[in-house]
């Protein structure tokens, strides 16, 4: 009987010895492989940071974890780690992103109000993506964020039905469709139609919203007393907005290439420029001369067709060279035909000057942690004014100008006719012209760096005129129903990027 006590604890330490054997293995690997576990903590260390630092962060390729070269060198660094493969890098990069769309869907059902930016464009390969980007103010901290919703592959045709089929599936697993306000595009037609489908269209929708449903039940209102029933009334009335606005920065990028299309008075001296550009990025024999002429980290950058500032920067770069020694080096290579002549010197100079403030007011406007709404009118404004005044000094771009003049006023009609400065053929619905939403105004007016001092600075009116103008936007934002959140919401912000 003794005997089969101290034999069965012997066998009952025996097993607790095993499997705390076994338990060490697993976490410090065995002596035999010389390898780390899986559970290892600095298995699970170095994996964590090759993920985050080198294929999120550095955006290096999942392949690499299997090539030859990165696991000699995970060897080098530390023998005992075990390089995983391919499979578990992207099975680790979807629960994080799981995890992430998560964490972003908790945060903005703490949010009253989004905002979104759309736009869809193309890689090097022409592969089409969507992008859709949020953004919002915390209400615990006060302060503007913004977030990534989407960047998914856009196959097919680009037609409005699609895009905004996109949208409402995007909007639908974050729970956002009611608490949009404004969306923001470009100005293309697809996108025009994509957001009157997806904001306003409700009609045909296969299966109504229950809550939907639910609010036009007219017995859900008898039970609710006057306080609670206005409550409601000015939360619907203050984020059920679904505006689309027009991209600001887009819009002038069409004003520039309007200015620049419709006048063919420096169409010589640009294609010379971007001729001359052309060479330094294709051949090695004029890169070598310009080099040795010019340094060798001198170059002129190419200009992009979808951004106007590119050609600007590419003035600018020409501009910069001794004209000189550029002519030396264009004789010497057989290119006389690109010798710029003193006149066309001349012109690219005044176009500088005609386009630096569209520079400027283009990265005013391009910033992602402050509010740049408030930007527009102002910048508008000045454009105007400062066009007027550089057209009487010009010597040869004179109809650049007044065709920049045109477009502003086009393109902008309906800002401009809030504040009265195109009074032809003025309309009463100004909020269907391009950028007639009040929403430009009210940020202007409460954002602390402009609120009124633009009519003073920027219109030409007389004393009537602009106190005339002063009540009536006093008096539409007052009557605004978002009024006291907007100045809450714009105010907040602009104290705290100020501080």
């Amino acid at each position: 009987m003794f005997v089969l006590c101290r034999h069965s604890e012997y066998r009952v330490k025996s097993s607790q010895s095993e499997e705390s054997q076994k338990e060490v293995t697993a976490f410090f690997g065995s002596a035999h492989s010389g390898r780390y576990s899986s559970s290892h903590l600095q298995q699970k260390a170095i994996t964590a940071a090759l993920i985050q630092d080198l294929i999120i962060d550095s955006s290096l390729p999942i392949s690499m974890v299997e090539g030859e070269p990165f696991r000699h060198f995970m060897s080098v660094v530390d023998n005992r780690y075990n390089p995983p493969a391919r499979s578990t890098v992207t099975s680790h990069l979807a629960t994080m992103a799981e995890g992430v769309r998560q964490q972003l869907s908790d945060k903005l059902a703490t949010v009253r109000s989004v905002n979104l930016t759309l736009d869809i464009w193309s890689d090097r390969k022409m592969r089409a993506y969507l992008g859709v980007t949020a953004h919002y103010i915390l209400p615990a901290k006060s302060e503007l964020s913004s977030s990534l919703l989407t960047c998914s592959r856009f196959t097919g045709s680009h037609t409005g039905e699609r895009i905004a089929a996109e949208l409402g599936s995007t909007l639908d697993v974050y729970n956002i469709k009611y608490k949009v306000d404004y969306v923001i595009t470009d100005n293309a037609a697809n996108m025009k139609k994509a957001m009157s489908i997806a904001l306003y269209d409700t009609e045909n929708s296969e299966e109504a919203d229950p809550d939907e449903a639910a609010i036009d039940n007219p017995d859900i209102w008898k039970d609710i007393d006057e306080t609670d029933k206005q409550e409601i009334l000015e939360t619907v009335n203050a984020h059920s907005r679904k505006e689309r606005l027009a991209c600001f920065n887009h819009t002038l990028h069409l004003v520039v290439g309007d200015g620049l299309k419709d006048t063919k008075c420096v169409s010589s001296a640009l294609a010379k420029c971007s001729k001359i550009t052309s060479m330094i990025h294709t051949s090695s024999l004029f890169r070598d001369a310009f080099e040795q002429a010019f340094g060798r980290n001198k170059s002129i950058p190419s200009a992009v067709v979808t951004r106007w500032n590119s050609t600007l920067r590419q003035i600018k770069s020409v501009l910069s060279l001794d004209m000189k020694l550029l002519c030396e080096v264009l004789e010497a290579q057989g290119q006389k035909h690109l010798v710029f002549a003193a006149r066309e010197w001349s012109q690219l100079n005044e176009l500088v000057d005609v386009l630096d403030p569209f520079l400027e007011a283009t990265l005013l406007t391009e910033g992602d942690k402050q509010v740049t709404i408030s930007y527009a009118l102002p910048s508008v404004l000045a454009l105007i004014k400062h066009v007027r005044d550089v057209r009487h000094r010009v010597k040869y771009c004179n109809p650049i100008c007044f065709a920049l003049l045109a477009s502003l006023s086009s393109r902008f009609d309906g800002l401009l006719q809030r504040v009265q400065v195109t009074k032809e053929h003025r309309v009463s619905d100004v909020s269907s012209l391009p950028f007639g939403s009040d929403a430009y105004i009210i940020s202007t007016v409460l954002d602390p760096k402009f609120r009124l001092k633009w009519i003073d600075n920027e219109l030409d009116l007389d004393a009537e005129g602009k106190e005339d103008l002063r009540r009536e936007l006093t008096g539409m934002g007052r009557s605004c129903c978002f009024w006291s959140t907007c100045t809450h919401v714009v105010c907040s912000v602009n104290d705290t990027l100020c501080k």
